[in-house]
Order: C-alpha cells, then sequence, then structure tokens
C-alpha cells in the first residue's frame, strides 16, 4: 500500500513540473495597435495565425496595447481590425520557444489610403507622422508595368526623360534638380554611379515590391548624392507557408512579349523569393530593338525573433540598339548599347529593445557598359569620302530639303 502511494506521488509530481513548465515554452506576441498618427486604438479586434489558420485572438487594451501567446513555435502573423479601420495584417515573422516578439501595428482608415515610409527618417513610420513630401507605390500600382519609368511618370514633382523608344536613356528631375542628384536605392544599398548618374530604363518591376519618393533635399541621412531628393525601391520577401508560384506573360506589337516567373515562400525560420522575367521587343524603328533579362532573389533567416541575417542579389542584363537620327537620315545606325548589372546586399538586423534597434549592412553594385558599332552606316560618298542618309525633308514653318 506504502509503494502504491510513493508511486501515485512521484507521478503526481512529474505532473505538476510538466505543468509548471509548458507555459515557459510559449511564444509572446505584443504590441499597441495605432492610427497612423500614433493614438491607440482601443477594443481593436487582434489575432494571431499560424499555418493560415487563427491560433488565439483577443482585444487591445484602452492604450491600444496587446498581448498574444501560444506554445507553437514557427512562422507567425498578426491580423487587426478596428472600427472604421482597414483590416491588416502584418508581415510573417518567425517567434521560437521562450522568444517575446514586438509587432506595432498602423491601422489605415477605410476611407484613406496611407503606407509605412522608410526614407524621410531611416525607420519605418506612418506617412501622415512625416512632415516631408513622399510617395509610396505598393506592388498593386505597377504590376501591369514591365519597368519603373512608368510608374515615376505619375509620381507629383519627378519629371521623367526618356530618350526615344523602350530601352532608351531615362533620367529623372525631382522639383527642378538636376538629374544627378539623386539618391537610388535597393534594399537600402545605392543603385546609382559614382557622381549620381543613374539610368531607370534598366530598372524592371520585376523583384519589386514597393518603391518610394522622397522628394526634397535628405543629406543628413544619405549623403551630398540625395542633393535634390532619393527613391527607393524593395525587394520583395517569402510569406507563404508553401512555395507560391506566380507566372505572368503578354504580348503585343512591334514584336513585343513579355515572359515572367516568381516563387516565394517560408519554411520555418527561412523565408525566400525568387524571380525571372524576360522582355524583349522590336519597337518601332529598324535596329532599335531592346531586351531586358532580369534575375533576382531574397533569402532571410531568423536566428531569433529579435536577429533577422537577410542577402538579396539581381541581376539584369539588358541591350539595345543605337539606331541614331532616324528621322533626319532614314537609314538606322547599326550599333549597339550592352549593361550588365549587379546588385547585392547582405544584412543583420537586430532588435534590443522597444526603442533600440541595430543594423549592419553591406552593399555591392557592379556595372558594365559597352557600346557597339558594327559597321558604318549609309550610302558611301567616294567623292566625298563620307557615309550619307537617305534625301529627307524636315517638315517646320518652313520646309527645309
Amino acid at each position: 500500500m506504502r509503494e502504491l502511494l510513493r508511486r501515485r506521488r512521484f507521478v503526481f509530481l512529474w505532473i505538476c513540473i510538466l505543468l509548471a513548465v509548458s507555459p515557459i515554452r510559449a511564444v509572446v506576441v505584443h504590441g499597441r495597435v495605432t492610427d497612423p498618427l500614433g493614438a491607440g486604438i482601443a477594443n481593436a479586434d487582434v489575432a494571431l495565425v499560424y499555418n493560415g489558420k487563427v491560433i488565439v485572438a483577443g482585444k487591445t487594451e484602452s492604450d491600444g496595447s496587446y498581448s498574444l501567446s501560444t506554445s507553437s513555435s514557427g512562422r507567425f502573423y498578426v491580423l487587426a481590425s478596428g472600427s472604421s479601420f482597414r483590416q491588416l495584417a502584418t508581415q510573417s515573422f518567425y517567434g521560437g520557444a521562450l522568444d517575446v516578439v514586438d509587432q506595432e501595428i498602423v491601422l489605415e482608415p477605410e476611407w484613406v489610403r496611407q503606407s509605412v515610409v522608410v526614407t524621410a527618417t531611416g525607420t519605418p513610420l506612418p506617412q501622415a507622422q512625416v512632415s516631408a513630401s513622399v510617395t509610396g507605390l505598393s506592388k498593386t500600382e505597377f504590376l501591369n508595368r514591365a519597368d519603373m519609368v512608368d510608374v515615376l511618370r505619375q509620381v507629383a514633382g519627378i519629371n521623367v526623360v526618356q530618350q526615344g523608344q523602350r530601352g532608351g536613356l531615362t533620367s529623372i528631375f525631382i522639383r527642378g534638380g538636376n538629374s544627378d542628384a539623386n539618391k537610388v536605392l535597393l534594399d537600402g544599398a545605392p543603385m546609382e554611379d559614382i557622381g549620381g548618374r543613374f539610368d531607370f530604363s534598366t530598372l524592371s518591376s520585376t523583384g519589386v515590391e514597393k518603391a518610394e519618393a522622397y522628394r526634397g533635399p535628405n543629406s543628413v541621412l544619405y549623403g551630398s548624392d540625395a542633393a535634390a531628393g532619393v527613391v527607393a525601391f524593395t525587394t520583395p520577401r517569402g510569406s507563404t507557408p508553401f512555395p507560391s508560384l506566380m507566372y505572368e506573360g503578354d504580348a503585343g506589337n512591334f514584336g513585343t512579349y513579355r515572359n515572367e516567373v516568381q516563387l516565394g515562400g517560408t519554411h520555418g525560420a527561412l523565408d525566400y523569393y525568387g524571380g525571372f522575367s524576360d522582355l524583349q521587343t522590336k519597337n518601332a524603328i529598324p535596329q532599335d530593338e531592346y531586351h531586358n533579362l532580369v534575375e533576382t532573389a531574397n533569402l532571410g533567416w531568423a536566428w531569433s525573433s529579435a536577429t533577422t541575417v537577410r542577402g538579396t542579389f539581381r541581376n539584369a542584363d539588358i541591350a539595345t540598339g543605337l539606331p541614331g537620327a532616324y528621322e533626319f537620315y532614314r537609314i538606322a545606325n547599326d550599333g549597339k548599347q550592352s549593361d550588365q548589372d549587379i546588385y547585392a546586399t547582405g544584412s543583420i538586423d537586430h532588435t534590443f529593445s522597444d526603442r533600440l534597434h541595430g543594423l549592419v549592412r553591406y552593399g555591392l553594385a557592379r556595372k558594365r557598359e559597352e557600346d557597339t558599332q558594327w559597321s558604318p552606316t549609309g550610302i558611301y560618298e567616294p567623292d566625298m569620302g563620307v557615309y550619307l542618309g537617305l534625301p529627307v525633308t524636315i517638315r517646320g514653318p518652313t520646309d527645309i530639303r
């Protein structure tokens, strides 16, 4: 009888120990739900989603704070909504055993569309809290665009100048500033040439999740290169718990066609994204063919809920014809310009506390540009020893032959 009681006590003791230890393995997600001006939203609905399912839900306190916990570990995201506010899902994040994750959520009013911007302060802030002129462009605003040139034309205060047809040299002028006075960033690393020059015609929309245009000088954060403004582009990240594959293709006149394929997802602490696109067109002028092949990748690994290691890569092979002044000579120049642009970044991001955040980033930009003239172009004039174009009438106030 005593032996039986001893065994029961032993089993009961182990059950108590297991019950006491199991909550310690919980992942705790906490933060505040605020409006774009930073005021807390009381009684807002918050839910923790894991593998596409809501595993725990709750409501915010009077100051907008919330706390959600679960014994599961893996990749989560928080779903939040409030009265007269649009529902929002945070970016996915990894939470392991014993992790405490801070997720600050900013809800947008149903009738106003605002975004979180980075270029003005260097840290994410709602656009309403930034006094500078910043325009945020999300992926939905350039889904049907092959490059970023047409997208930037829609931004107030930016004048886009392109030489010729698709693939021609393209520069932007922000509020009257010089075209070489702009800081151009990809995932926080500079893209422009030394001296500030950057050809926007080489930048395909493939592998771009969002873009920001900061109109105004910001040399405090970005140095003297940002004398007129800052244009920043961000590579997508995988977010789904399974591999997501997307294919997009289209075709048009002048022998134009485009194929694009993208793959992304998450696996435990790893998130991954890869994209490839091929754009080909003959344009409307002879010897003005253009193609743009892009490969891009983004890999991130969560060392813990506070530390993330990330690497991005982008390679673009571009070639465009150089027909010259075809309207004046009616004979296209037999030339080509080739570009190979490689951009890469590596970063370590660590959150020390709610108010202290550290980031170490390394950026690489390698550009190769080559102009080729295959042969003399035109009709050879032996008496003059030059190549001439066809007789052309230049139309104007008075015709010139």
